[in-house]
This record gives C-alpha cells, sequence and structure tokens, in this order.
C-alpha cells in the first residue's frame, strides 16, 4: 500500500512538471526604443492627460520617480542583511 501511494504520488508531481512547462511564453512588448525598431509611439498611444503634459510637467514626474525610486533602494539595502538572516533561518 505504501508503495503504491508513493509511486501515485510521483506520477502525479511528473504530470504537473510536464502541465507545467507546456505553457509557452508570452510574446515580448512592442519594441519602441531600439535604434532598429519598427514601430514608433504616437500621440494616441497616450492617455489624454499624459499627452497634455509639458516637458518641465514631465521633468518633475521624473525627479519624483527618481526620489521614491532612491528611498525603495535605501529601504531594500537597509532590510537586506535582516532579510537574509531571515532567509537562512526559515
Amino acid at each position: 500500500m505504501f508503495f503504491r501511494t508513493n509511486k501515485l504520488l510521483i506520477l502525479i508531481m511528473v504530470e504537473c512538471l510536464i502541465v507545467g512547462c507546456a505553457v509557452g511564453a508570452r510574446d515580448l512588448p512592442k519594441d519602441f526604443s531600439s535604434i532598429d525598431a519598427k514601430e514608433r509611439l504616437s500621440l494616441s498611444d497616450f492617455s489624454v492627460v499624459t499627452a497634455k503634459l509639458t516637458c518641465s510637467q514631465i521633468d518633475d514626474e521624473l525627479e519624483i520617480l527618481e526620489s521614491d525610486y532612491a528611498l525603495q533602494v535605501q529601504s531594500i539595502e537597509g532590510e537586506r542583511q535582516q532579510n537574509q538572516v531571515a532567509g537562512y533561518i526559515d
């Protein structure tokens, strides 16, 4: 009985692996930024609100994003040692 249960469990695990690997990869996003990109962004690719932003407003948004990014990196680096130790203990 024990051997039969293990055999069934192994068979189920192998089938799960096969099914999990059978899914194809998602399509890559469109390439707009490379030198040889076949498509270019147009104004219609943006929301109305985004399309109406001025250059200075876009610069302000970028500064906010860069500041948020720096804070997140600082937070991650500050907790890295603690998280690594917790990973070893778990």
